[in-house]
């Protein structure tokens, strides 16, 4: 029969501030076989969210890469056009009917600040009027996909093997289920200005 292999020394835990955090978790299950599971992301300032090295060691030795996404799968294209048919209003409304005169003014604010054209969002639900104002905040306070989590996974040594625990698709329908006055919130939430949303994300 063949023997067990020895059981490796604890991992010495990761300490805010430090290298590592988002936290890191080694899994074992007792016939020996690992899973190394890494919190995450999607956006962050240069080195701030830098791979632990004990996390690109797992990623190198490991057989397959398991994302909240399949990054490999995602198209830019498809998922434009999956937002807009999934978030489009229903006929005759617009988004300035659906939520209240202060968010819309917030939302206009916004849009003269970014240069943003607000005719393609009249048609759009909340929901997708929060998701396209998120990321150029972000970008403006400083933070990047590029720098996040998920993207530098991908940009290391890495298993060819990849799956996804779902699929943008049901991402979207998440956001598209919510009441309008939650998709209100989030547009909100998304329209706060930069330095607050910094703040959340330091």
């Amino acid at each position: 029969a063949c023997a067990s292999p020895p059981p490796r020394p604890p991992l010495p835990p990761c300490a805010p501030g430090t290298a590592g955090v988002p936290l890191s978790f080694e899994l074992r299950s007792p016939d020996g076989r690992e899973a190394f599971l890494q919190g995450s992301v999607h956006f962050a300032r240069e080195a701030e969210a830098a791979l632990d090295p004990r996390a690109q060691r797992a990623l190198a030795e490991a057989d397959v890469l398991v994302g909240e996404l399949d990054m490999e799968a995602l198209s830019p294209v498809e998922g434009a056009m999956l937002l807009f048919e999934l978030g489009r209003l229903p006929e005759g409304q617009r988004l300035q009917d659906v939520i209240a005169p202060e968010t819309w003014k917030l939302l206009q604010e916004r849009a003269d600040e970014t240069g943003t054209e607000l005719e393609p969002f009249e048609t759009l639900e909340p929901w997708v009027a929060a998701v396209m104002s998120l990321g150029p905040s972000l970008v403006e306070a400083g933070f990047t996909p590029e720098e996040g989590v998920e993207l530098q996974v991908y940009a290391s040594e890495r298993p060819q093997q990849t799956r996804g625990l779902e699929t943008l698709a049901q991402q979207f329908a998440l956001f598209d289920n919510l009441p309008l006055d939650a998709q209100e919130q989030m547009l909100l939430d998304a329209l706060r200005p930069t330095s607050e949303s910094a703040i959340e994300l330091e």
